[in-house]
């Protein structure tokens, strides 16, 4: 059987180049964190995370999101689709 897997874009919260406060931030963040603990309790089997450093995205370190989500997570797989090396 083929499990479903979730190829995330972690987008910044509001309309582009609008400020966002701290606290704005920190929700989007809780709230993004959240919905990927609940893929795992809906079946998905992973989720693979993108490096994002232009555009209305908040995931520039695909590996830190990983690290965050995994003591939250039992059984889901945590993948990066691409590092961008200096």
């Amino acid at each position: 059987m083929i499990k479903p897997w979730i190829f995330e874009f972690f987008t910044a919260p509001g309309a582009p180049g609008v400020g966002v406060t701290p606290q704005e931030a920190t929700e989007h963040y809780n709230w993004y964190l959240d919905l990927s603990q609940k893929a795992e309790d809906r079946g998905f089997e992973g989720i693979f995370f993108s490096e994002h450093h232009f555009g209305p995205a908040y995931s520039p370190s695909s590996n830190l999101l990983i690290a965050t989500l995994a003591p939250r997570t039992r059984t889901l797989r945590l993948g990066v689709m691409g590092m961008v090396l200096p």
